[in-house]
């Protein structure tokens, strides 16, 4: 059941029905699959340079107000990079990629694979963008941040607005999936109004703040942004058609005029229009 009328998502189906619910793994999803193979191949390769150069890839992959200072089409280009990498310590990485493994699956299933990339992209992105503008208040200027928090939130906190009625078993509790997004979403509020007190915290809580944020506009706005979308993709279906009508249209006129005066009277842009239209039929 959709939590507003007329939703596009509803298309993919919800998966996850009402009820009791049975310790089943999800079945891995592609876009899921892919982020998983990113963040864990990431985390290898950082273990194996730790393990020569004693630290990580915080450095050079993670974003700070001074990353971006210092080079500003680099410092942006951090923000996406940042989310794929983690702690040199699992820890980290286990908790955020067993949010994006059980919930991501869920996710995509109902709003599919191109969706769930752009909510995790863009999670992410204002889950750091969140925490520039934090890390500014409190002077951590310095501070690089990593990990793919902010995208988790943000898929975690979509799936529960979708379908809040879901089933989870939570340790050895079962609860609605919108139970545990709202405790996770207070904690993080009540986190970063705490880190703003007293800064210098390993967790970054702002982050979190984004993504939920983020989640909560795409809530909002997905359906009307949907239904643009597929308003625009039929507009250019509607032009593709037209335009292959007239290619139809103007290639039966050149057919007739060959049959009364042979190749020998078409004209030099009428002959280019031939080669074009039989190259792409061949492609």
């Amino acid at each position: 059941m959709s939590p507003y009328p007329n939703d596009p998502y509803q298309a993919y189906g919800s998966g996850y029905g009402q009820g009791m619910p049975r310790f089943q793994l999800p079945r891995l999803t592609r876009a899921v699959k892919v982020f998983l193979i990113i963040n864990f191949g990431v985390f290898l390769l950082q273990m194996f340079y730790y393990l020569g150069a004693k630290q990580g890839f915080a450095e050079y992959l993670g974003v700070s107000l001074a990353a971006i200072a210092d080079s500003p089409i680099l410092g942006v280009f951090k923000l996406f990079t940042y989310q794929f990498v983690h702690d040199v310590y699992p820890g980290h990485i286990l908790g955020n990629m067993l949010v994006l493994y059980f919930f991501g699956t869920m996710l995509e299933e109902r709003i599919g694979s191109r969706r769930l990339t752009q909510l995790y992209l863009s999670a992410g992105l204002i889950g750091g963008l969140v925490w520039l503008l934090f890390s500014a208040f409190t002077g951590n200027t310095e501070v690089p941040l990593v990990g793919a928090s902010g995208a988790t939130y943000g898929i975690l906190t979509l799936a529960a607005l979708l379908m809040p009625r879901a089933n989870i078993i939570f340790f050895i509790v079962i609860v609605p999936l919108w139970v545990l997004a709202a405790i996770l979403g207070l904690i993080a509020v009540y986190s970063t109004v705490i880190d703003l007190a007293n800064p210098g915290g390993q967790v970054a809580h702002a982050a979190h703040l984004g993504g939920i944020v983020c989640a909560l506009a795409w809530w909002k706005m997905g359906p009307a942004m949907a239904r643009w979308l597929q308003q625009q993709e039929a507009r250019a279906a509607r032009h593709d058609a037209e335009m292959k009508r007239a290619e139809a249209k103007k290639l039966d006129e050149l057919l007739a005029k060959i049959n009364r005066v042979g190749m020998g009277g078409l004209s030099s842009s009428e002959r280019k229009f031939l080669a074009r239209y039989s190259k792409n039929k061949k492609e």
